[in-house]
């Protein structure tokens, strides 16, 4: 589950309407239909002490800000702050994931089955960790080890010439990739795992 993800929509207005209920009355919110909303989860544990460690830097820096502004007379309303303090802690939380037991996540977008019994031939004797059917393809998470350079191949074998947002396998190695959950709904789709599968099928 990813609450900062939700809360930053929620703030921008994607799961709200507004509505007016008779011409010049104050515009009301309603809530849209929990389907549009799609929660994710991390794919990496996070990191606590180093989130607390940054938080402080963070209030440091804003203090230091906030002393410099109010020494210029800029309004206190204007200046450096940090009201929105839980979230801020929770954004720094998902920048920090630990940095041990990190594995490569697969964002997969085809169910296309030449294609797909492709990619799991390239990854045979792979460790799976978790995996996960999207509506348009899978999420996979896999142990770093002697299948990826099989896998790395692969995927620029396939990719060359095609441009990034046409490319159906990308290899995502960053500090927080994020996963569907099975059993929620993306798009009208159910998501469903497929941990068992594919682990199966990479063998």
């Amino acid at each position: 589950y990813h609450p900062f993800k939700f809360e930053v929509l929620a703030d921008a207005g994607m799961y709200f309407e507004t509505l007016k209920e008779s011409s010049g009355s104050t515009p009301t919110k309603k809530t849209i239909k929990p389907e549009w909303m799609v929660p994710y989860i991390t794919a990496h544990c996070l990191d606590e002490d180093d989130a607390a460690d940054a938080f402080v830097a963070k209030v440091l820096e804003t203090r230091k800000d906030q002393r410099k502004a109010l020494q210029k007379s800029t309004p206190a309303d204007i200046a450096p702050s940090m009201a929105n303090v839980m979230t801020t802690m929770r954004t720094l939380l998902h920048k920090h994931p630990c940095k041990e037991d990190r594995g490569l996540k697969l964002d997969v977008d085809t169910k296309d089955p030449a294609l797909i019994q492709q990619l799991q031939e390239s990854m045979k004797g792979a460790t799976i960790l978790f995996a996960a059917e999207s509506r348009g393809g899978y999420h996979v998470i896999l142990e770093k080890g002697p299948c990826c350079q099989s896998l790395y191949k692969f995927a620029r074998q396939v990719n060359i010439g095609v441009p990034k947002e046409e490319q159906w396998i990308t290899i995502e190695n960053n500090k927080g990739p994020l996963l569907a959950i099975p059993g929620t709904n993306q798009g009208g789709f159910v998501v469903k795992c497929a941990t068992e599968m594919w682990q199966e099928q990479v063998k």
